[in-house]
């Protein structure tokens, strides 16, 4: 899998940075580096990525230096997590340590530091390493979702059960590394399948604000998704910060990241 080519969309508003970059990306790895200068709305940015299929995306944390980006590399990661849970995202950065970033790392987060890449020895090679690492983990995740996705072919939200929202509790789990339990509250009243995901790297919140995910090929029933922290789980347990409206504690069903995959 290491001799593949593999392909990285890259979201650079500094074209000579860019085309350096992909320089020293083919010159250590076997790579096809798309460039794209940051369209203006994050929309379009999820557009690019439906257009090219990348296994990777490099965002630049500061956007709209070089383009009439109206967010932040930091937002556009937000973003994309929402949409592509499992894809690799990198933001290159000057500024690895800032606040900003706090949150960034761990999941399917990785941090470029920029003044390293041109400056200090090794680090090209660990950063090209870790990038083909993390494709090629990709990859071979994107393989066993495909195969927990079929159990899901077909399936209409009144046929919803237990052990389907096990099923797509699975498949988030695969997609995810950072989340550590979700829960389904049981709802015959709606269509969507409504779920909390207690993720370990979630922002933090002050209120529950579930984010529709349309229907799609691997899991064809719209899903409601909320992602809370561990801490914050705990709080809304307790009725401490309030679920919207049809949220109930007592017809909730609490999947465990560890069991649910071992029965997988």
């Amino acid at each position: 899998m290491t001799n593949q080519e593999i392909s990285i969309l890259l979201i650079e508003d500094d074209v000579d940075w860019a085309k350096s970059y992909i320089e020293d990306a083919e010159e250590y790895i076997k790579v096809k580096v798309v460039h794209e200068i940051p369209p203006r709305e994050l929309i379009d940015l999820s557009r690019l990525v439906e257009r090219y299929n990348p296994q990777a995306i490099i965002l630049d944390e500061l956007l709209q230096q070089g383009s009439d980006a109206s967010y932040l590399g930091i937002d556009a990661f937000k973003y994309l997590s929402n949409l592509y849970p499992s894809l690799p995202r990198f933001i290159v950065t000057e500024y690895p340590f800032g606040a900003e970033l706090k949150n960034f790392t761990g999941g399917y987060g990785y941090v470029i530091r920029k003044i390293d890449l041109q400056k200090t020895e090794g680090y090209k090679e660990h950063h090209f390493n870790e990038l083909r690492d993390a494709v090629n983990s990709y990859i071979g995740k994107k393989l066993t979702v495909e195969n927990q996705a079929s159990k899901l072919k077909g399936i209409k939200p009144e046929q919803l059960s237990d052990y389907t929202a096990k099923n797509i509790a699975r498949l988030h789990f695969l997609l995810d590394d950072a989340i550590e339990q979700i829960i389904w509250f049981e709802n015959k009243e709606r269509k969507e399948v409504q779920l909390v995901e207690v993720n370990r790297i979630a922002l933090p919140i002050d209120s529950v604000e579930p984010f529709l995910i349309p229907a799609s090929d691997e899991i064809p029933i719209p899903l409601l998704v909320a992602d809370v922290t561990p801490k914050e789980w705990v709080k809304i347990e307790k009725s401490e910060i309030p679920l919207p409206d049809g949220w109930d504690l007592g017809k909730m069903h609490i999947f465990e990241r560890e069991q649910t995959l071992r029965e997988g």
